[in-house]
């Protein structure tokens, strides 16, 4: 199938209509800016939901090797974005596709990407395991939240949820979660 026909097809039918009051429409760069398209009028066309996934598919089917165009396929078929309206359903089949091109993009963008020592330094400071728990009632203290969790929460939390618990950004008693163990709400980490 040749994409770019039905692309260049679906823009030159839509470069003249006049938008229809009440219709939802996106703005779409005919030649997307990393291909070298601009912000200019002349490249800007408004198009409805549905069209715009349409057409960042065909962009993506026309160059699938392209990690930007990849990458801006599987923006359009993300669910749930706060930032739009659209009321387009995805076939299984484009996101599908779409999510395996999201995975090849990122793979080729990331491969023999080095992470600086600075920030290995800095990631493993934050482990929440190597920080110390007390508890504010008996001073009794452990050294890692996981064995804590292990040995007296397992059963009744989560260990993510215990996580926010010891960081105090959950408070038990306000949002109406009764555990059966109070004993929960006086680990802290140290600081």
């Amino acid at each position: 199938m040749d994409y770019k026909k039905h692309y260049i097809r679906l823009i030159e039918t839509r470069l003249n209509r006049t938008p229809i009051n009440g219709e939802y429409y996106e703005k779409h760069h005919i030649i997307p800016k990393c291909w070298g398209g601009s912000n200019k009028k002349e490249n800007i066309i408004k198009l409805t939901g549905r069209e715009h996934y349409v057409a960042h598919w065909l962009l993506y089917r026309m160059r699938p090797h392209s990690e930007k165009v990849s990458l801006a396929f599987w923006m359009m078929s993300y669910p749930g974005s706060k930032y739009v309206e659209r009321e387009y359903r995805i076939s299984s089949r484009a996101y599908s596709e779409a999510k395996q091109a999201m995975a090849e993009a990122n793979r080729k963008l990331n491969t023999g990407r080095k992470v600086k020592p600075e920030h290995l330094v800095k990631w493993s400071n934050n482990k929440n395991n190597s920080k110390v728990i007390y508890n504010e009632v008996t001073n009794e203290e452990y050294t890692n939240a996981k064995q804590l969790w292990r040995e007296r929460f397992q059963n009744a939390i989560t260990y993510s949820a215990f996580n926010y618990y010891l960081r105090g950004k959950i408070k038990g008693r306000s949002i109406n979660r009764k555990l059966n163990n109070n004993d929960i709400y006086n680990w802290k980490y140290k600081k």
